[in-house]
């Protein structure tokens, strides 16, 4: 079943455009993790892609990454300093708080470390 939903949503049609939209921006934050990326980053990362998308539906697909069935992740966004109304993201760093292995999938979860 695809986590994907929404009256307008249809499968056949738009399931395999939305999954490669959310791995282009997943595979992204999570290879640049605790860096700011900006719209145009995203945008030129879709371009690698055979059918690019611009920054509306990665935006989208930024999120949904935030909500807990595509892996709840810390998404961040800020507005940049004399950027005229341009916001970037990042998902944010691993901090001493947190454990996460290696090979753990980019849809995985961060664990806290528990107290001993």
């Amino acid at each position: 079943m695809s986590p994907f939903d929404g009256t307008t949503y249809d499968r056949p049609q738009d399931c395999s455009r939305l999954q490669a939209q959310l791995a282009t921006v997943r595979g992204l934050l999570f290879r640049r993790r605790g860096e700011w990326i900006t719209p145009a980053q995203f945008e030129l990362e879709s371009e690698r892609r055979e059918r690019p998308d611009g920054w509306a539906a990665l935006s989208a697909r930024v999120r949904d990454l935030r909500k807990a069935k595509f892996g709840g992740h810390d998404i961040q966004a800020r507005r940049v300093p004399g950027g005229n109304g341009l916001w970037e993201y990042r998902l944010a760093p691993i901090g001493p708080l947190f454990e996460t292995s290696a090979m753990q999938p980019p849809g995985g979860r961060l664990r806290r470390k528990r107290k001993r």
